[in-house]
């Protein structure tokens, strides 16, 4: 081989070195975007998941006082119920009370509703 045609294929290899260079750049470049673009979106959703964080725990709080109102409602439900039982007991021992035998049949009666309401609460 002459020297001529050694310089000519050096001449071929170092343009086949520079294609592959620049195509080793161009992958470079496209990597090196893709990864600043895959931080961006983590950065996106981790900030994301810290406003769902928060709206989870402001949802847990609400569900707490809601729960809290509602053990307390029936609370009073209960008690409403039992005072209305009682004032209905006294207005028919007061009405039955001249009724001959009613006295009896009312604390049959008053037995039963105080056995269901101890059975409820």
């Amino acid at each position: 081989m002459s020297h001529v045609d050694e310089l000519r294929f050096l001449r071929l290899e170092l343009e086949n070195t520079e294609e592959y260079v620049d195509a080793l750049e161009g992958i470079r470049v496209e990597r090196e975007e893709l990864i600043a673009g895959l931080a961006e979106q983590v950065s996106t959703w981790s900030t994301r998941a810290g406003e769902l964080e928060g709206d989870r725990q402001a949802l847990a709080a609400a569900l707490h006082t809601v729960e809290h109102e509602r053990d307390e409602a029936v609370a009073a439900v209960v008690a409403f119920r039992r005072r209305v039982s009682v004032r209905l007991a006294d207005k028919l021992t007061s009405a039955l009370g001249h009724v001959p035998g009613s006295t009896r049949a009312l604390r049959w009666v008053l037995r039963g509703i105080k056995s269901r309401s101890d059975a409820r609460g």
